[in-house]
């Protein structure tokens, strides 16, 4: 089974292996894990639109709703060199685009000149409206593109954000306390989602209830959380084999 992973650190992990090579070793099959340390779901969806190998099933965990990712042409000398020094800058060698990841809207952009330059104005006139409208706008297009291309895809957010509240985690927040999406997230098929439980639970809420889930920043989930995490994958892919749906 070919395998393509789309995230962020959630899905990449700061050690190898992370759920998705788990879920790989599991099933036998090979991985493309093109999840990226900072990745918003601006890029994890164009990732996973500009995939232009066969594969057999795609695996994505969005990411955070206050991130925002900015195309790059990296065959531009300057801006190559510009934006290289800064760590959540992706340039593929046999592409000639790539991506400026603001990881958050209090992160390491705003440590660096250029990028300071680059998503201060976005920051600006970003509101917590308009950046989970992104986001779900992200998901929806997602999901057409693989439902129309017959493509079989599992989905998960990497944290509860299914809900109104003010706060979810460091720095997210529900995205139902807008009402005015929720015919948006009625259109989403959530048949091929893996959750933690009825309550559209993570791998965040996982590492949370696990004892020592989370490695030293108290943030991302340790490699056992990321193992317990690929048997819902795992089960997942399974029940929806039997079932004639992947």
């Amino acid at each position: 089974m070919r395998l393509l992973a789309a995230g962020c650190s959630f899905t990449v992990a700061d050690r190898d292996p992370s759920w998705a090579s788990y879920t790989a070793q599991k099933l036998f099959g090979t991985l493309t894990n093109v999840a990226y340390p900072g990745a918003g779901n601006t890029y994890i969806a164009n990732t996973v639109l500009l995939n232009n190998q066969p594969v057999d099933l795609v695996m994505i965990m969005w990411s955070g709703l206050t991130r925002k990712d900015i195309i790059i042409d990296h065959s531009d000398n300057l801006l190559h060199k510009t934006f290289e020094p800064y760590p959540c800058y992706v340039g593929w060698p046999s592409n000639p685009t790539g991506y400026l990841l603001s990881g958050g809207h209090k992160n390491g952009w705003l440590d660096h000149a250029a990028t300071l330059e680059v998503f201060k104005p976005l920051y600006k006139f970003a509101t917590p409206r308009s950046m989970a409208l992104e986001t779900l706008l992200a998901i929806l297009n997602t999901q057409t593109y693989l439902k129309q291309n017959n493509i079989p895809y599992l989905m998960s957010s990497y944290i509860n954000y299914w809900n109104t509240e003010n706060l979810v985690g460091d720095m997210d927040y529900g995205l139902l306390q807008f009402p005015e999406f929720q015919y948006l997230v009625d259109r989403i098929d959530f048949d091929p989602w893996v959750f933690l439980n009825e309550q559209k639970d993570g791998i965040f809420e996982l590492a949370d209830k696990t004892p020592q889930g989370f490695i030293n920043d108290g943030f991302h989930p340790d490699l056992h959380v990321h193992e317990m995490w690929s048997e819902l994958v795992v089960n997942k892919i399974k029940e929806r084999s039997n079932d004639n749906s992947i």
